[in-house]
């Protein structure tokens, strides 16, 4: 996804949003392709600056691999996490906002669904991840060349069963 496609996924998502009756505050909003971040598919936050008053930023972390529905979804998500100017969390007056648009067709989730973390995990890898593998249960996680595990696995055990990893380049 580039910054063409984005801008055209803007477009979709803000006319769905005004179709529904909502409409982003009338604050600068700034939206942008984040490469380098692999856990979260979206993030939204509203700064409030005493000279500039209120702004909000979108950021949405799209790889080729993420199809444009997921990307879609993703950024109703966040739109909607500006359109409640980020107050409510996933709950109260968001959850009602993502209630409203999931039934108009969109896949709003608090969660990314097994799907989407299938792909990220695939990102996190393919960026330099580290496989940490339990060596009694086989569960397994993802961790960046900075965390200590990846020195020593001796100091982690497995939540779920104690057991000692073993951790290997993604």
């Amino acid at each position: 996804m580039n910054n063409t496609e984005l801008r055209g996924l803007i477009k979709v998502c803000s006319q769905d949003l005004t179709d529904a009756g909502l409409v982003l505050p009338k604050v600068p909003t700034t939206y942008r392709i984040a490469t380098r971040m692999t856990k979260n598919l979206g993030l939204c936050s509203v700064a409030r600056n005493r000279y500039t008053g209120l702004t909000t930023k979108i950021i949405i972390s799209l790889s080729k691999d993420l199809t444009v529905d997921i990307a879609k979804d993703t950024l109703m998500h966040e739109m909607l996490h500006a359109v409640d100017e980020c107050k409510s969390g996933h709950t109260g007056r968001w959850a009602q906002l993502a209630s409203m648009m999931s039934r108009r067709g969109y896949h709003i989730t608090v969660k990314a669904t097994q799907e989407e973390v299938v792909v990220l995990n695939q990102v996190r890898l393919a960026k330099g991840g580290y496989l940490a593998k339990c060596n009694r249960c086989g569960g397994e996680t993802i961790v960046t060349a900075r965390h200590a595990i990846v020195e020593h696995p001796e100091r982690y055990h497995c939540k779920k069963c104690g057991g000692s990893f073993t951790v290997s380049k993604g």
